[in-house]
């Protein structure tokens, strides 16, 4: 039987396995990571004074008046390039606004007041008086109000002393607030915060591309995005929506709506170019020759750490039991010869000490003996002949006496064999100048064994294969 591995070396591999865990991780976190920004946007009180059509269904007057408050929760200053605010009532735009240019200082929060007032030319009927009428009775409207614009992140990627100039990011920012039940006031009512969105890194677009991405005639009904318009807007780069809805009832808790977040992800067409293609390709060969070098550093450390593993065999080929029974005064006379075969399966010299063999019965020592040393050459089996005559004392308790009785009563006795010696592998290094290497082990050999008595008729023993282990 093939020697099972130490715990020495099960260490080594675990080691192995980790380090090359450690390493992937490692080069994933560096080719993928990228800087993220915390800006978070809250609509902190709404007023909405008027909102409503005439009597002829043809002209909508609105007065909307916002409290939003952005939060900069960087390390780094964020500016902040003319914001757009657009404001929509059952999927349709109704008014819209800008907010001027302005920085924002790290850790810091800036308030603005968005404002919108008018009127609006409306078709006469359809859905939008219908849905207008219904949420006047409910008592509040629901109005979704959205933010976007460019913004540039600066920040100082060394240290402040060393008078090294500030790097700086472009990003665009896209803020989706939904109001739920704002209520139709003469003075402004505080309402709690409707929504908090995170700024996601997406490359910066122009004004007109932004107010053509959130046009009425690019946002349908349902309240998301539809991909044509978005390709047609987004021609060369990755784009990222991310659209969290959130019912906020006034005066109760907050109940996440159907679809709490949907993400939409948009190809880059860059990647179907030639200079995308080859940056592809060079990304996926930076990623094979760093795996190749990891492979090959695991490789040298499993070499050095490894442990040679030698095959030694050991078989029980026969065994006469001709004494075996347990008398009044439960002491256990005993009397075996057994014929173990040890096979050197390798290209290596064993020598063997003096090999202790002991006997168990039921977990119990029954008796010991010594095999002489020997010296056992390559490719050879070496057969030792253990002997144990003797009586064993005081084996009623416990389990044994009914163990006894019982394999008394079937013919067959289970007996263990234990074998333990200190062995020298010794192997040729070069054969041209005779080098050798040796090593030194502890073996141990366990072999569960099956004997039925020599006098019993038919009495046959069946070779038994031993554990060994070193």
């Amino acid at each position: 039987m093939a020697c099972s591995r130490s715990t020495a070396k099960w260490i080594n591999w675990i080691v192995c396995l980790a380090l090359l865990a450690g390493f992937i991780w490692l080069f994933v976190w560096l080719a993928g990571r990228q800087k993220q920004w915390s800006i978070k946007a809250n609509v902190e009180a709404a007023s909405l004074t008027r909102f409503d059509l005439d009597r002829n269904g043809t002209f909508l007057h609105y007065n909307l008046t916002l409290s939003v408050s952005l939060r900069n929760g960087n390390r780094a200053t964020v500016s902040y390039d003319k914001l757009a605010a657009g404001a929509f009532f059952d999927g349709e735009e109704f008014g819209s606004t800008y907010i001027a240019s302005f920085p924002q200082m790290e850790k810091s929060t800036s308030v603005f007041y968005p404002t919108f007032t008018g009127v609006q030319a409306r078709s006469p009927g359809g859905s939008f008086a219908a849905e207008l009428n219904r949420q006047r009775l409910a008592g509040g409207y629901d109005i979704d109000v959205k933010l976007y614009g460019n913004i540039a992140i600066v920040w100082e990627p060394y240290d402040r002393d060393s008078g090294k100039a500030t790097h700086t990011e472009p990003y665009s920012l896209v803020a989706d607030c939904a109001l739920k039940k704002v209520p139709l006031s003469s003075i402004r009512s505080p309402l709690p915060a409707f929504l908090i969105t995170h700024a996601w890194p997406f490359p910066p677009i122009s004004m007109n591309r932004l107010h053509a991405l959130v046009s009425p005639e690019s946002y349908a009904t349902t309240g998301q995005f539809r991909r044509r318009s978005i390709v047609k807007s987004i021609p060369i780069h990755d784009l990222v929506l991310n659209r969290v809805c959130r019912r906020r009832l006034l005066g109760s808790r907050a109940h996440p709506a159907e679809n709490d977040a949907t993400r939409l992800i948009l190809r880059d067409p860059l990647r179907s170019t030639p200079m995308g293609c080859l940056r592809t390709t060079m990304k996926w060969v930076i990623a094979l020759v760093v795996l190749a070098v990891l492979a090959v550093i695991v490789w040298l450390v499993v070499l050095i750490f490894k442990r040679p593993t030698w095959h030694i065999k050991a078989n029980v080929e026969s065994a006469t039991l001709t004494r075996f029974d347990l008398d009044a005064n439960s002491t256990l006379h005993y009397n075996l010869t057994l014929g173990v075969g040890v096979r050197n399966a390798n290209r290596a010299d064993i020598s063997y000490n003096t090999t202790a063999a002991a006997v168990l019965y039921d977990g119990r020592l029954l008796g010991a003996t010594e095999v002489p040393a020997f010296n056992q050459g390559s490719k050879t089996t070496h057969m030792i002949y253990p002997a144990f005559l003797g009586r064993a004392f005081n084996m009623s308790g416990g389990s044994i006496l009914a163990r006894f009785n019982k394999e008394k009563g079937e013919g067959v006795y289970s007996i263990d064999l234990k074998l333990f010696s200190n062995i020298r592998v010794e192997w040729e290094v070069d054969s041209d100048t005779g080098t050798t290497n040796s090593r030194r082990y502890s073996l141990e050999v366990t072999c569960a064994l099956k004997v039925a008595p020599a006098a019993a008729a038919g009495a046959a023993f069946n070779r038994t294969v031993c554990d060994v282990k070193y």
